[in-house]
């Protein structure tokens, strides 16, 4: 119901634009109206999708920034920020765990110890329409280094 009534008020800017465009072409009022109601008809709807359209790029739009480790362990709710670095420039590929441990920090209330060979960093909230979840940044280890990086949300 709320589209419609949205479409209702774009429809008044957009048969006014269309009629003086249509006026150029034709000199008769009643074409004139005909032609700009037909195109008005038509373009609505397309007008209205380019509007959410744009909503949902501007509400899931966050900039991507380089790896600064100083950001990284001041702020965990920006996290998510850095991650695309992490993984696409393989900043992390070949690590020790020391080595990923110095880089990133010891991640409070995690199973990243020695032992294990799958290590989890908390990234935050990506900006998102339905993203209700944070998300991590996965490590995997073979041989105590680093062979793959890879971001999920919880």
């Amino acid at each position: 119901m709320e589209a419609l009534v949205v479409m209702l008020f774009l429809s008044l800017p957009t048969f006014l634009i269309w009629r003086r465009v249509v006026t150029r072409w034709t000199k008769q009022p009643a074409s004139r109206n005909i032609a700009a109601g037909v195109v008005t008809i038509l373009i609505t709807p397309i007008v209205y999708a380019g509007i959410i359209a744009a909503w949902f790029a501007v509400a899931s739009y966050y900039p991507e920034h380089d790896f600064d480790r100083k950001k990284w362990l001041a702020d965990k709710e920006k996290r998510h920020k850095m991650s695309e670095d992490i993984i696409d420039s393989k900043l992390l590929i070949g690590k020790s765990k020391e080595e990923v441990r110095q880089l990133l920090g010891a991640e409070a209330g995690s199973n990243n110890t020695d032992e294990d060979d799958y290590w989890r960093y908390y990234l935050g909230y990506v900006p998102s329409i339905m993203g209700i979840d944070y998300d991590i940044l996965d490590i995997y280890f073979e041989n105590g280094k680093v062979v793959k990086v890879e971001q999920h949300q919880s």
